[in-house]
């Protein structure tokens, strides 16, 4: 018999046996199963969003020797986060509203799950626990075992496409309960404009040798973010036009995981909105950038991929987009949300010359990248 006193802790919080069984239970599809033993172990990725208060990788055997594990994934009010002391007060309730820590509970509550396209799925949840200050979810810990390679970029943004096309903003807002826009406004008027672009403008950071050997070959990249910092209130304008579908709204490579079975699981499901078509092609991109999984020599062949898979994927559900128009999205995503921040590395500590030197690298390339692509649709669209 197992010990009536085997029970997890997440974030100092106690998880009972009684419970604790009962998430198992529904891991291993079996009603007989009784846990003997368990560990805790939290995850490698590091959190940086203000709604997530832990990831935690809970594992342990079953009494007849049979291993289990979950996922357990703590959410908290973004009031909650450490972070929230540096936000000014002006701000306070678009944050709010912004990071509701309700939404991804919702996605999950929600009929998504039934109609996702092709390979398409979410995580299995096993269990939901709720208090007013806390959210646990109880998921299947997913590995990703398939290589990324072109044919996998080319895979994850057909299926993003066929995501888009499937689930456009109209039947979204419709279906899908809290499910509203996450306008690219907020971001660019609020951290990008009052953080990012100040810092921009400092002679300090240029100077700096790292920055200086990351741009080398870059071209006038201090020039052209001021051209674009100047045309971005028109994009962001025109960004709300574009036509739009669900997004994933935080697709790097990390959250579209394929665990062998031919799978393709969509995980960490915070920012999950209607946004225009091709804006998840943005975080597709430069998400193995950040881990330096990728390098400057892959930027090219990767971005060729991208664009067609994703119009091919809303052909298949349908949807006759104009190229140009996914590549704005794309393009406009990309600039707000990472080309200005690219060269910022203030928020990694961690890391040691060396590998600062490595990302910043990988950095700069995906910042010429993505300067590029945004001032060629500013010309178009402005």
């Amino acid at each position: 018999m197992p010990s009536p006193t085997i029970s997890a802790e997440l974030e100092g919080v106690p998880v009972g046996p009684a419970r604790l069984t009962e998430v198992v239970r529904g891991a291993t599809g079996r009603d007989d199963a009784e846990v003997a033993s368990v560990e805790t172990r939290g995850a490698a990725h590091r959190v940086e969003n203000m709604t997530t208060a832990a990831l935690t990788h809970v594992s342990g055997t079953l009494t007849d020797g049979m291993p289990w594990r979950v996922f357990a994934k703590t959410l908290r009010p973004a009031w909650h986060a450490p972070l929230w002391a540096q936000i000014p007060p002006a701000f306070h309730e678009q944050v709010r509203r912004t990071l509701d820590w309700q939404d991804e509970p919702r996605i999950y509550r929600g009929p998504l799950g039934d109609d996702l396209p092709g390979e398409l799925r979410l995580p299995q949840l096993y269990g939901l626990d709720e208090t007013d200050q806390r959210i646990t979810l109880w998921l299947e810990d997913v590995d990703d075992t398939t290589g990324w390679d072109l044919a996998r970029y080319q895979r994850t943004a057909r299926h993003l496409g066929q995501l888009a096309g499937r689930w456009p903003e109209e039947r979204a807002r419709e279906s899908l309960p809290g499910i509203r826009r996450r306008t690219m406004a907020q971001l660019f008027h609020g951290k990008i404009s009052h953080a990012d672009i100040p810092a921009l403008a400092d002679d300090n950071l240029w100077e700096t040798p790292a920055v200086r050997a990351a741009t080398a070959e870059h071209g006038d990249l201090r020039g052209d973010l001021q051209r674009l910092a100047e045309v971005a209130p028109a994009l962001v304008e025109a960004y709300e036009e574009l036509p739009h579908g669900l997004a994933h709204g935080d697709a790097t490579p990390d959250n579209l995981r394929e665990p062998g079975s031919g799978d393709i699981v969509a995980i960490d499901l915070s920012y999950v909105c209607p946004a225009p078509f091709g804006s998840d092609l943005s975080q597709l991109l430069v998400g193995r950038f950040e881990s330096v999984a990728a390098t400057e020599h892959d930027l090219q062949a990767i971005q060729a991929a991208l664009l067609p898979a994703y119009c091919n994927g809303l052909a298949e559900e349908g949807v006759d987009a104009d190229p140009q128009q996914v590549e704005s999205g794309w393009a406009i995503a990309l600039a707000v949300r990472s080309v200005f921040s690219a060269l910022l590395l203030d928020h990694r500590p961690d890391l040691d010359e060396t590998a600062r030197a490595e990302l910043l690298a990988g950095r700069a390339a995906a910042c010429r990248f993505g300067l590029d692509l945004a001032l060629q649709v500013a010309n178009r669209i402005t």
